[in-house]
This record gives C-alpha cells, sequence and structure tokens, in this order.
C-alpha cells in the first residue's frame, strides 16, 4: 500500500507542474463549452415526427456539455501513454521491473491519479452547464440523477486510462505518441460523434460512432440529461464501456510483457 501511495503522490505532482496539459484538460474544452453554446442557441430543434419515434436529439447545452466533456475525458489517454513513455526512457521502468512492486501495482498507481484528474474535469465542465451558461443566456443544463453521472464518469474514465495503457505500450517513441496517438484520439472524437452530432449522421454512420467508446459515452450522458436514466437503466451501457477498458488494459499489459521479454 505504501509503494502504491507513493506512485500516486508521483504521478500527481507530475500532472500539476504541467500547464499546458492541464490547459488542454481544464480550459480548452470549458472554453468550447461556452463559446459553442453560446453560438448554437435555438439551432438544435426537435421535430414532431422525431418525438414520436423517440429519437435522441438534445439541445445545444446537452450537445457540448456531453460531447466536450467526453473529449476531455479521453484526452488524459495522451498524457497516461506520455507519462508511460518517458518512464521508459529515463530507465524508471526498467528499476520499477526489478523491484518487487508488481505490474498491477504499477498500472493502479498509474492511473488512480488520471481517474481523479478525469473526476475533477467532469465536475467543472458539469459545473459550467448548470452555473455559468445560464448568466450568457443560454439554458441552463439539469442533471436527473448525479449517481448515474458519477458512474458514467467512472466507466468513461477508465476505459480512457485503459486506452492510454495501450497507447503507451503500443508507442516505439514520445513523438509517435504525440502524432499518431493525437490523431487516433481526434478521429475517434469525430466518429463518437462529439463534433457533428449524432442525430444529424446518415443511419449507418448512427451506428458506426458505437464502434469506439466516445460514442457511448455520449449516449449514456445524453441518455441521462434526456431520457433522465437512473443508475439501474444506463448499467448495460456502462457494461459496454467497461468491455473497452477491460480490451484496452488487456492489449497493453500483453505488449508490455511480451516487451519485457524481449
Amino acid at each position: 500500500m505504501a509503494v502504491l501511495i507513493t506512485f500516486v503522490k508521483k504521478e500527481f505532482k507530475i500532472i500539476i507542474r504541467n500547464p499546458s496539459g492541464l490547459m488542454i484538460l481544464f480550459i480548452l474544452p470549458a472554453i468550447l463549452i461556452i463559446v459553442l453554446s453560446v453560438a448554437l442557441q435555438g439551432t438544435f430543434t426537435i421535430s414532431a415526427e422525431n418525438q414520436k419515434l423517440d429519437v435522441l436529439i438534445p439541445n445545444e447545452v446537452q450537445q457540448s456539455v456531453s460531447g466536450w466533456t467526453v473529449f476531455a475525458l479521453f484526452w488524459i489517454a495522451q498524457m497516461v501513454a506520455i507519462s508511460i513513455l518517458n518512464e521508459h526512457k529515463s530507465s524508471v521502468y526498467k528499476r520499477i521491473v526489478l523491484s518487487p512492486v508488481t505490474m498491477a501495482a504499477y498500472l493502479v498507481g498509474k492511473i488512480v491519479p488520471f481517474i481523479g484528474i478525469n473526476a475533477l474535469q467532469a465536475a467543472l465542465l458539469f459545473a459550467i452547464g448548470i452555473h455559468v451558461l445560464p448568466l450568457f443566456g443560454c439554458r441552463g443544463l439539469t442533471v436527473p440523477h448525479y449517481g448515474a453521472l458519477v458512474i458514467t464518469t467512472l466507466a468513461i474514465s477508465m476505459a480512457a486510462n485503459g486506452l492510454g495503457v495501450m497507447m503507451a505500450f503500443f508507442s516505439r517513441t514520445d513523438r509517435f505518441a504525440g502524432a499518431v496517438n493525437v490523431a487516433l484520439l481526434i478521429l475517434m472524437s469525430v466518429m463518437g460523434g462529439i463534433v457533428i452530432p449524432r442525430f444529424a449522421l446518415p443511419a449507418y454512420m448512427q451506428q458506426l460512432t458505437l464502434a469506439v467508446p466516445h460514442g457511448w459515452a455520449i449516449q449514456i450522458y445524453q441518455d441521462i440529461l434526456i431520457r433522465k436514466h437512473d443508475i439501474g437503466q444506463i448499467l448495460p451501457e456502462v457494461g459496454v464501456l467497461l468491455l473497452f477498458a477491460v480490451g484496452f488494459f488487456f492489449l497493453g499489459t500483453v505488449k508490455m510483457f511480451a516487451g519485457n521479454r524481449a
């Protein structure tokens, strides 16, 4: 436990000393939520036909907050990957491998601080939707079930951290991580319905959004905000996010152990 706490403290110190990373994680999505919510006021309308079909159509605030929160939460994957790669480059990882510390303890100590950062991100961005956007003349965000919101955020964070672990062990250098992994995160964000809302896409592309965890994450957030789903109702979708997380962690650890044997 003492070793785990040491890992957690070390990661927190590294994170808070990275102002550019904190800007991307907190300031940029906050600005995007405010600017887009103001700019898109009244542009998201629900037709009578869509109401009959129970189509999930958010208003501009629900789309901006849910979409850019998911974007911000998954951006943590890049920071996880860079953190692991920097340890490899500085030989810290080799010392960890040769120490009595298990790989499980290493990974837990690595991701716990980032899960904490994700929780702070979600709290800030949803607070902006609830308290700040009405000051700009926008509709205020209403969260019917905070418990469901917390569980969803934790599941998204697990998927994002798993993606970061996978990206780290499949990246040869930090330059590779800085280029290819960023492109991957942006592509997944576009596919998931962050840039273009899912309801505005053709039917076949709406299904394509569910090929990436971002699409599931936005859908769950919007199920909570629009359909007022509670914890019991979101559990099947949360389970899908956790499957993504397990898959990412599995692929990353398999690659990690393969690299240790090499």
